[in-house]
Formats: C-alpha cells, sequence, structure tokens
C-alpha cells in the first residue's frame, strides 16, 4: 500500500480553475500539522489567511507578483513545477502534477526556508517513488 495519498485541500476553496489538494502520508496531511501550529499564534493568523488567499489567487490563474508566488528554481531534482507562495514570514510550498493540478507539501517560516525547500524536493521525490 502507498504510503503517500492526496486529499482535497480543505483550506483551498474547492472551486479554483486549478484544483489544490495537500499530501498525506500515512493518512495525515503534511502541511495541517503547520497549519494548525500556526492559527494558534495571533501574530500569524493573518499573515496565514493572505498566503491562503495567493494560492487561491494563483490557482485561479491570477498573475501574481514573484515576492508573493513564484516558481522556485529546482534544477533537475524534480521535474514537476514546484512553487512558493508567501506572506511576512509564512512560506507554502506546492507542486504541480499533470491531470491533478496542485498539491500543498508543507508550510514553513522564512527563517526555515533553505531547510524546508530540501525537504519538499526529497517529499516529492519520495512521493513519484512511492507510486
Amino acid at each position: 500500500m502507498s504510503k503517500y495519498s492526496l486529499i482535497l485541500s480543505p483550506h483551498i476553496v474547492p472551486t479554483t480553475k486549478i484544483v489544490v489538494h495537500e499530501l498525506c502520508k500515512d493518512g495525515e496531511s503534511l502541511f495541517n500539522k503547520f497549519a494548525d501550529e500556526i492559527v494558534k499564534d495571533a501574530n500569524l493568523i493573518s499573515k496565514f489567511a493572505k498566503v491562503i488567499s495567493i494560492i487561491e489567487h494563483s490557482a485561479n490563474r491570477m498573475k501574481m507578483p514573484q515576492t508573493k508566488f513564484k516558481q522556485l528554481e529546482v534544477g533537475k531534482q524534480v521535474s514537476c513545477k514546484v512553487y512558493e507562495a508567501k506572506a511576512g514570514i509564512i512560506r507554502v510550498y506546492m507542486f504541480a502534477e499533470k491531470h491533478t493540478g496542485r498539491i500543498i507539501v508543507l508550510g514553513g517560516k522564512k527563517n526555515n526556508q533553505d531547510k524546508d525547500i530540501k525537504l519538499v524536493i526529497r517529499t516529492i521525490k519520495d512521493y513519484y517513488n512511492d507510486k
């Protein structure tokens, strides 16, 4: 049995032009752990809401400034496009899968960005190897 699965993201409205999923490992959303942690911090709730809005706008094919939503340069580490949405210190990492949509992998904070991106790449590779 595959250890990875996808769920329709409960954080993103389900009517976006590009469907947004969350990556689950052993039945648990990797992103949801981060979201639960962030909403406990009153100082970060508005930034979390903003980054969710940015993801929704991009999934509706709205042009977003690179300062809010951008494709990451990951070379040939993975064959899919990897994206970062950001608001303040909040970062959300996702990738695009043909015929599926966008898949949120995890969230993080700016000070852990390099480590988070490495983890995202490793997780995407593991996801594709697990298929």
